[in-house]
């Protein structure tokens, strides 16, 4: 028994903050703290609310939908895939990207979207409680 407590002993005192792993919890913490400061900075006006992305192909496809009339059929998909009412008359490229985003995120980590939301939860709390 007492080599067990000396084995767990010299075993800790070699752990220090540069070769341990940083738990789960502190790795969510700091991400969840980003997205709430960049929720802070992009609704207070601090930060631009626009991402660009520059892609040719993606583009030309977008702009193609568009004029054959189609992007608000894809929009319709986008917003079913993420259980949302339709809004058909703010059918945009810009509007219909951003969803085909958020339907991405969805598709590839839950966990990402599901922060987002709990940070601007947390923002709006924060903001709503300021005297």
């Amino acid at each position: 028994m007492s080599k067990d407590v000396d084995d767990i002993i010299n075993s800790s005192k070699n752990q220090t903050r540069t070769n341990t792993e940083p738990t789960t919890t502190e790795e969510s913490t700091d991400v969840q703290e980003a997205l709430q400061d960049a929720f802070e900075a992009v609704l207070d006006g601090d930060a631009p609310s626009n991402t660009t992305v520059r892609d040719d192909n993606l583009t030309a496809l977008l702009r193609g939908l568009d004029d054959a009339g189609e992007l608000g059929e894809l929009m319709a998909g986008a917003n079913d895939a993420l259980d949302r009412d339709h809004n058909d008359a703010a059918v945009s490229k810009s509007q219909t990207l951003a969803l085909l985003a958020r339907v991405g995120l969805q598709e590839v980590d839950s966990s990402v979207m599901e922060m987002a939301s709990d940070a601007r939860t947390a923002y709006q709390t924060e903001k709503n409680t300021e005297f």
